[in-house]
């Protein structure tokens, strides 16, 4: 009665796991930067709806100050800032609120800001959503 394996057998089924694991790897690799990516865009979906509605007040409240994102608001100021990929909504006690993070850029464009967040992935791969706040009339 012979008892477990040969050792062609299991030279067989090293060569199998050889060939299948690498593709198996990359498939389980790809599935979770899709799920991280899906995260990321359902994230600045959120991030979208709490800047455009902060800075439709902001800019209905106040007088725009030039060349920079920030308005007077009465006798104080609010300005926008970011700072170490924070975006900052400063007012007037001087206490700032974190309105987004994983923020890249914050700037000016014509007839309204840019803010872009990125996310990344892999040291090949980042992911990067622009959004686009018009300026109030």
């Amino acid at each position: 009665m012979r008892r477990g394996f040969t050792l062609v057998e299991l030279m067989v089924v090293l060569g199998i796991l050889a060939v299948f694991m690498p593709v198996a790897w990359t498939v389980l690799a790809r599935n979770e930067d899709d799920r991280a990516v899906a995260a990321f865009h359902l994230r600045a979906a959120a991030v979208s709806r709490t800047v455009s509605e902060q800075m439709a007040v902001d800019q209905r409240s106040g007088e725009r100050v030039a060349g920079a994102p920030a308005w007077t608001i009465g006798a104080c100021e609010v300005r926008y800032s970011v700072d170490g990929g924070v975006l900052l909504r400063e007012g007037c006690a001087g206490a700032a609120v974190a309105l987004a993070e994983r923020v890249e850029r914050f700037e000016a464009t014509a007839g309204g800001w840019e803010l872009t967040l990125a996310l990344p992935l892999r040291p090949e791969r980042i992911e990067r959503v622009t959004l686009f706040f018009p300026e109030v009339p």
